[in-house]
């Protein structure tokens, strides 16, 4: 399963970035107001798209926790942010502020979708 988040680096805010010494995070553009979460399905054989595709609202994620087929359906388990104010928590600056508290916090969600033979 390959999921799409809607999270779009921009081109001039990298460049305006790496010129003034600004961390990758700041390229970002976060568009989950008004963009979906797309779920596609691959084949693990073929390596091919099934050709289902699963929508939500959306959502930031940095990984999943586990996938698996269940009962004909393809199951999900990803632990999703409603906004990725978090990445600039991973910046090395604000890593060494004693007592930073992020105020981020993440939900475990599980997705299923059908899933065909």
């Amino acid at each position: 399963m390959l999921v799409e988040q809607p999270l779009v680096l921009s081109l001039p805010r990298l460049v305006s970035g790496q010129l003034g010494g600004r961390p990758l995070a700041d390229a970002l553009k976060w568009r989950g107001e008004t963009d979906e979460t797309v779920f596609r399905l691959v084949d693990r054989i073929t390596g091919e798209e099934v050709g289902l595709e699963y929508r939500s609202e959306g959502f930031f994620f940095l990984h999943t926790i586990n996938a698996y087929e269940e009962s004909g359906h393809v199951v999900l388990d990803i632990s999703c942010y409603d906004v990725p104010n978090m990445l600039h928590l991973m910046d090395i600056k604000q890593l060494q502020v004693k007592g930073n508290s992020s105020g981020c916090s993440s939900i475990i969600d599980s997705y299923k979708s059908i899933h065909t033979a």
